[in-house]
């Protein structure tokens, strides 16, 4: 697979991936997993995020940890892949 495919691909997969989310998740948490869902974002570094909604405040919150999550880790898998042709472009 091309490597700029993939980036494309991981970019657009969690655009996708944060819709779907937010519009499956409920506004307030319902269910025992939902709870712990919330209680795990509370205690964590993700608890205060860039998008509160007032509307769907636990829902925000997960997409929230969610995406941020999603943008550190594929950076990361995204740097150590393609860091041949990055010290080829600084070489």
């Amino acid at each position: 697979m091309d490597k700029s495919k993939a980036e494309t691909y991981g970019f657009y997969s969690g655009i996708v991936l944060t819709i779907l989310l937010f519009m499956w998740l409920p506004a307030y948490p319902e269910s025992q997993f939902d709870f712990f869902l919330n209680n795990l974002i509370d205690h964590s570094i993700f608890a205060d995020g860039y998008y509160k909604s007032s509307d769907y405040p636990f829902a925000a919150r997960v997409v929230n940890a969610f995406s941020i999550t999603y943008a550190v880790v594929t950076g990361i898998f995204m740097g150590i892949w393609r860091r041949k042709d990055i010290i080829k472009i600084i070489d």
